[in-house]
């Protein structure tokens, strides 16, 4: 048994509130016993729904009162300018949107059959969307490819940003995020590292950020793993380092590169770690926000280090 004197070192060498990542892991502890409950009865896309509605909660509590968020729809000015015929079908649904609060028209809501706010959609002006995710129980190759269908639809919102003084802006907002939330890699998955490669896109939208997965089956629960890319001037190929998987907490691993312009070679960097949860948390807010620099840490709030003793 470790003595008190142990205890005390341990504690002194760790910094930071752990209280901000012990959010994510209620998070994650919740959504196990849903699953444990329903497994059953319940349908894979119950624990979507439930997953979706966990993460919105968190949000909510986290976001600065200027944003909104939401399930729902993005609508653009120009569709006013469209017969009804040619409407019809293009109303895609969206997990997560964050929207500005203290300025959007909520267009029309829908209310869910249990009438409680979570789960009512609202359609939202595409002027308005700083943000939007897609939310997915379980980590693989079907859901990577979904999240991408999913957010791939939103491509003609973002094919320009309109200008300050434009009086019919119809493009989503230039401080705009766009990611994937994982609640589970489950142990089935982790050896999978091809996985890595269904992350990279086909095209990188702008916004496009990577995302998070909140879990992975067996592994430290504090632990959350984040997927983002990296561009530079030579490719990079799979890391199939013998026994290595998607478990793997020694650092990022990467996919095979894709030359996303002439001479430059994008990759997807992987890997888990104590602060992913703060740092995907903050700079989610700093894009939003419009104070975000690429190659720094968003924020310290969250993060924390192992510290030399004193």
């Amino acid at each position: 048994m470790p003595s008190q004197k142990d205890e005390d070192k341990k504690d002194a060498t760790q910094s930071g509130w752990s209280q901000f990542t012990a959010q994510k892991v209620k998070m994650v502890s919740e959504f196990r016993i849903f699953k444990e409950m329903s497994e059953i009865r319940q349908t894979e896309t119950d624990k979507g729904k439930y997953a979706e509605a966990l993460f919105k909660k968190w949000l909510e509590q986290f976001l600065p009162a200027k944003y909104g968020v939401t399930s729902g729809y993005i609508i653009s000015q120009r569709d006013s300018f469209s017969p009804k015929n040619a409407l019809k079908g293009k109303l895609r649904h969206y997990d997560v949107i964050i929207y500005n609060r203290m300025e959007s028209p909520i267009l029309w809501t829908e209310i869910s059959p249990d009438h409680s706010q979570s789960g009512s959609n609202r359609a939202i002006p595409a002027e308005y969307v700083h943000s939007v995710l897609e939310v997915k129980s379980t980590c693989n190759a079907t859901t990577i490819a979904d999240a991408f269908k999913k957010l791939n639809e939103l491509a003609p919102f973002l094919l320009k940003t309109d200008a300050p003084d434009e009086p019919y802006k119809h493009h989503i907002l230039p401080n705009f995020y766009m990611g994937m939330v994982f609640f589970e890699l489950p142990k089935s998955a982790q050896k999978n590292l091809e996985l890595l490669n269904k992350l990279m896109p086909a095209n990188l939208l702008r916004g496009f950020s990577g995302g998070i997965i909140l879990s992975g089956e067996n592994l430290e629960q504090r632990n959350t793993g984040r997927f983002y890319y990296l561009s530079g001037n030579e490719p990079l190929s799979l890391a199939k380092t013998p026994g290595r998987t998607l478990a793997f907490t020694g650092g990022d691993i990467w996919s095979d590169s894709k030359e996303t312009s002439p001479g430059i070679h994008t990759a997807c960097m992987f890997g888990w770690s104590l602060n992913n949860f703060s740092l995907f948390a903050f700079e989610l807010i700093g894009i939003m926000n419009g104070t975000y620099r690429p190659g720094f840490i968003s924020s310290t709030h969250g993060l924390s280090f192992m510290l030399e003793p004193k």
